[in-house]
């Protein structure tokens, strides 16, 4: 049984808010995946990757594969049409919630992933009382630029997080408790802002 479930979903144009410029979308992916691709390594967890693509090109479809296809870890993938944010979104809570992984990472298309991100996430669920954790800070946080209430916590030896009132579409999950919250989360299928999960 893998410790670790990806639910990664992607769609075939660039966001609208990057902060490098890539030439196109397979470009972005090419980078975010190869990130996620080391920091796995360099974890060294047993994973299965669940890809959802929702319209992606080919080429998009081909790049995934040549990265998690084939390997050692469990492979699937769901193809769609066009779906949308919200649709693909409660694909993926659904996907995590049926994974028999102790841990979930749920993951848009546009993260780079720093080498320890995997690693230090996983730890953290392992010495600390948390139920979600993402490698990602958002802009809300910072006391100067947004509003959103938040502290620092010292997890570990060397890690010190930010605890956040929400989260991003991106993250880290113990199953059992997304399972939990897995009503809350697909709100966000339902038209409820990101922001508020």
């Amino acid at each position: 049984m893998s410790k670790l479930s990806i639910v990664y979903r992607a769609y075939p144009l660039v966001s609208k808010k990057t902060l490098i410029k890539f030439s196109d979308k397979t470009e972005m992916m090419k980078v975010c995946l190869s990130s996620l691709k080391k920091s796995l390594d360099y974890s060294g967890v047993n994973f299965d990757f669940t890809f959802i693509s929702d319209n992606c090109s080919v080429d998009q479809v081909d790049l995934v594969r040549r990265y998690f296809d084939g390997q050692e870890n469990s492979y699937n993938e769901i193809l769609l049409s066009g779906s949308g944010n919200c649709e693909t979104f409660r694909l993926q809570i659904e996907q995590a919630c049926k994974s028999a992984s102790e841990y979930v990472l749920i993951l848009e298309d546009d993260y780079y992933i720093s080498l320890a991100d995997v690693a230090i996430n996983l730890e953290a669920f392992e010495v600390c009382e948390i139920d979600y954790s993402t490698f990602f800070y958002p802009a809300d946080a910072d006391p100067a630029f947004g509003n959103m209430r938040c502290e620092l916590v010292d997890l570990m030896d060397d890690v010190t997080a930010i605890e956040l009132p929400s989260t991003t579409l991106t993250f880290f999950a113990r199953r059992k408790t997304l399972i939990e919250d897995k009503s809350l989360f697909l709100t966000f299928s339902d038209g409820n802002h990101d922001s508020s999960l």
